[in-house]
């Protein structure tokens, strides 16, 4: 059988949307729930978590290859998100979230973390 990428347990999730990145060595997961426990949206709430097949150090990720990706700070909610196309390229996506007119970011593939944000 195929070896296990990345492991995560998904809690308040009713739905998961996943996108494996170019090279097929990390995936984006989109959680979502009918219900937003914080009371800031009437449409729910969903989560975007980045699934990595290493620790970004060369290593196995094991079950701790998995990371919330941290959005914008006026954002509480991924509408979407997309890998970057390019497998040549160093690896990175796009998100978008927030409430309407919602918010562009790109983020880094390895460590999450965001590099730019666009519209603002």
């Amino acid at each position: 059988g195929g070896d296990v990428v990345a492991s995560k347990s998904f809690y308040r999730a009713e739905e998961c949307r996943v996108r494996w990145s170019p090279r097929g060595d990390a995936a984006l997961a989109v959680t979502a729930a009918a219900v937003d426990s914080s009371g800031e949206s009437y449409y729910g709430s969903a989560d975007l978590y980045l699934l990595l097949g290493t620790d970004g150090k060369g290593g196995k990720a094991g079950s701790g290859g998995a990371i919330s990706v941290p959005l914008p700070e006026s954002a509480t909610t991924c509408v979407d998100a997309q890998w970057q196309p390019n497998s040549t390229k160093p690896p990175s996506f796009a998100v978008i979230s927030g409430k309407m007119p919602a918010q562009a970011s790109l983020h880094h593939g390895v460590s999450g973390d965001p590099l730019h944000l666009l519209g603002k």
